[in-house]
């Protein structure tokens, strides 16, 4: 695998300066955690800052409190202050975090409106617009977790719109 700063450079479609490249390519390192690797566990301080590369993460708040990821490969970076160093000395990279950063909590936004205003069915249509192929990876009792309901409920749906399509 390439070093981390060409990675962000062809990912972000942006020229690094160099010595930003030198600061990410020193502190920054490539890993692959296996299926079902628990990366965080309730009440340890992480150290790492992770940038998930590809996976599906599935997480747990109330009963195992652990995140669980799978098909894992991240970047990871050593240490938070890394990130403001970056985007003290790299405006155009301060620009792209902070772009990103608001697509995520505007992704927050819309999953909480969605689950306000819109029924369970039309959740999971909307799911299945965004997502299309997410149906063959994961299992249907995330996805109904994911859109807020029970796994029954949501066979019953897929059931119910199956019967509409063929009738």
């Amino acid at each position: 695998m390439t070093n981390a700063s060409k990675y962000l450079e062809k990912g972000l479609e942006i020229k690094i300066n160099e010595n930003v490249a030198d600061m990410i390519n020193n502190e920054v390192s490539f890993i692959n955690f296996s299926t079902k690797h628990i990366v965080l566990l309730e009440g340890v301080k992480s150290t790492n800052l992770y940038f998930i590369i590809h996976c599906i993460v599935r997480g747990y708040t109330l009963m195992n409190r652990e995140m669980i990821l799978q098909n894992v490969s991240a970047e990871r970076m050593n240490s938070y202050k890394l990130v403001y160093k970056i985007i003290k000395e790299d405006g155009r990279l301060n620009n792209i975090f902070v772009k990103n950063y608001l697509k995520e909590i505007e992704k927050l936004e819309n999953r909480v409106k969605n689950s306000a205003l819109m029924t369970a069915e039309e959740r999971y249509i909307d799911f299945s617009r965004r997502y299309p192929h997410l149906h063959d990876r994961v299992e249907l009792r995330y996805i109904a977790s994911c859109i807020g309901i029970r796994a029954a409920f949501l066979s019953r749906i897929r059931k119910e719109i199956k019967n509409i399509f063929l009738n």
